[in-house]
């Protein structure tokens, strides 16, 4: 009896500690990582990563793969990179030169080029038999093996299919392809359209199985680039085995629980969104019309859920009119975001921005030039293209993954500058800096380029922030991955300026890094007058030895490097610095 008493407490206990790992949310599915060879009725080639170049993978190299989005009508239509020219390029009879990318010189449309060139391992996910279907049964394959129909010369086969999720196969191919010599060097990953989405769900799978020690930190992607996600609110029933998520507004929800999610545990996301601008006759006159890829219709509840979103992103809306040109197919395609951000890792083609009158040699205080003289994507350009600092970044691929961070939660719109502001007595009125307030206006793209006139709208503080890790091979080179950031780091901070001839403590603060190894500072003040900002790294031990600074070249790279004197950084912050962000990394070493 003492037995079986025993035995029915135990079964209890099972019973109700299953019930409550079912009820809690953060409780984590215990099943295994998704191997290639359990993935079962996978049709030859209709999934594989494409690698483009002639070079063999390089570890050494940043890493970028991109993810397709959907492909209605065409199943057997191989995905590529290219500015097709029957889209992008059009004759007239009155002029030979007359086209959607006129006053650009030199341009490939072969948009992978410009990766190549800045020396990318740069791979393709195909998977267009399963792309080419409604945007509602795609976004159950993300996440349910039993929806993953797929197209072929006899139709649709609904039978003989996969027995895993497309982020679950993919997953697996992504291991299976990332060498075992990645020791962390930059992942990007880029989606498009329900690709964005899939590149969201890829990364917070990976994300999730690290946590359980199942992927190495060093094969994490960084970065992940979401351009123009389906965000729609539709619920839909799915079955995703590796965690519990919130899906109570579909595709909505669940984009909002990964990216809380996986920003918290390191990963960096952008995501821009392209409205193309256009105009229609109301009583007589002329109103602008814009018109999303998606048309949504959120609830005041999945707005706040939407808002929320862009928190946890670097976030732009792109406005362009160009796609108006393009032939239905390409339309349906959705490219016309893509295709500029895919563009911009060049960086600027607007010959008035990264200091013309510096050469891109890194030898001036002035220059911040971008690897390969590649110009500069400026936040506020017309503000900021002659300013000493050189360095306040926008959205765009050519901007630093580090930078990206910085700006998590900060939006950008396009727009321009027409006129200052003024007073009722005509006086320009100025900031609490001393600068002059501009009018804006907004700005569209009429014609394909990079540079496309950002502003941030929300970015009311002057920001200093950095990232500290673990320079496991003593570089001060933050190139060891998402394994190596900090978390629990106190950083000190001690603000001062000359009043009345005398250095006089203004400030204090003190921050520590989050799970990503991040830390901030927002101050909200006048630097009109000059002023000096000391930082101290606080070791939490005697384990931690930190390092000299590492020699300055102005280069955008630097944005990596570890610059701290040891524990101690001194930035001198003024005027052209205010409301701007200012970033200071920290290599420690940890033995």
């Amino acid at each position: 009896m003492k037995i079986k008493y025993m035995a029915a407490l135990l079964l209890i206990s099972i019973l109700t500690i299953g019930f409550l790992a079912g009820c809690d949310p953060e409780v984590e599915s215990s099943s295994n990582i998704v191997k290639l060879e359990d993935i079962k009725n996978l049709p030859k080639d209709s999934i594989y990563i494409e690698w483009l170049g002639d070079k063999e993978f390089n570890v050494d190299n940043p890493t970028m793969i991109f993810i397709h989005g959907e492909t209605p009508g065409a199943w057997d239509y191989k995905y590529e990179l290219v500015l097709p020219e029957d889209d992008y390029i059009f004759y007239e009879s009155s002029s030979l030169n007359y086209n959607i990318t006129r006053n650009i010189e030199g341009l490939d449309r072969i948009l992978y080029q410009y990766w190549l060139d800045l020396n990318y391992n740069l791979g393709v996910f195909h998977y267009e038999a399963f792309a080419d279907d409604n945007m509602k049964n795609l976004s159950k394959k993300i996440f349910n093996s039993v929806d993953m129909t797929y197209l072929n010369e006899e139709g649709r086969e609904y039978n003989d299919i996969p027995n895993y999720s497309l982020t679950e196969i993919m997953a697996a191919m992504y291991l299976d392809e990332i060498p075992e010599q990645a020791y962390g060097n930059e992942i990007r990953l880029v989606g498009n359209g329900i690709g964005a989405n899939l590149a969201l769900s890829l990364s917070d799978y990976l994300y999730t199985y690290y946590s359980k020690g199942e992927v190495r930190a060093e094969v994490l992607p960084h970065r992940t680039s979401l351009i123009d996600p389906y965000l729609s609110s539709d619920s839909f029933n799915h079955n995703m085995s590796w965690r519990d998520i919130d899906s109570e507004f579909g595709l909505l929800s669940m984009a909002e629980d990964m990216l809380e999610k996986t920003t918290a545990k390191g990963l960096v996301v952008d995501m821009v969104e392209n409205v193309e601008v256009g105009a229609e006759l109301v009583e007589g006159k002329s109103q602008e019309t814009l018109t999303s890829p998606y048309d949504y219709e959120y609830s005041p509840a999945q707005t706040d859920v939407y808002r929320d979103i862009k928190t946890h992103v670097a976030y732009l809306q792109l406005r362009q009119k160009y796609s108006e040109l393009f032939t239905d197919e390409y339309r349906a395609l959705n490219r016309a975001g893509l295709d500029w951000y895919l563009y911009s890792v060049k960086g600027s083609d607007d010959t008035g921005v990264g200091y013309p009158t510096s050469k891109p040699d890194y030898t001036s205080s002035l220059c911040n030039w971008g690897p390969y003289n590649t110009r500069p994507f400026l936040n506020d350009r017309q503000r900021n293209n002659n300013s000493s600092r050189g360095k306040n970044y926008s959205v765009s691929a050519w901007t630093p993954t580090v930078w990206i961070r910085a700006l998590k939660g900060i939006e950008f719109r396009m727009q321009r500058f027409s006129d200052y502001k003024e007073d009722d007595q005509g006086n320009t009125i100025r900031d609490k800096h001393g600068i002059s307030l501009y009018e804006y206006e907004d700005y569209t793209l009429a014609r394909y380029r990079s540079e496309n006139y950002q502003r941030a709208i929300n970015m009311d503080y002057t920001f200093v922030v950095g990232y500290i890790w673990n320079d496991k091979n003593q570089d001060r080179k933050m190139n060891e991955g998402i394994g190596s950031l900090l978390s629990n780091i106190t950083v000190n901070a001690t603000l001062t300026t000359s009043i009345d001839g005398k250095p006089e403590i203004v400030e204090t603060a003190s921050e520590t890094t989050g799970q990503d190894g991040f830390f901030i500072f927002k101050f909200d003040r006048a630097f009109n007058n000059s002023h000096t900002l000391d930082l101290t790294v606080v070791p939490p031990n005697s384990s931690y030895h930190a390092q000299k600074e590492i020699e300055s070249t102005y280069h955008v790279q630097d944005l990596t490097r570890h610059n701290f004197n040891f524990y101690t950084k001194k930035l001198t912050i003024a005027s052209s610095y205010g409301n701007a962000i200012t970033m200071a990394n920290c290599g420690l070493v940890v033995k």
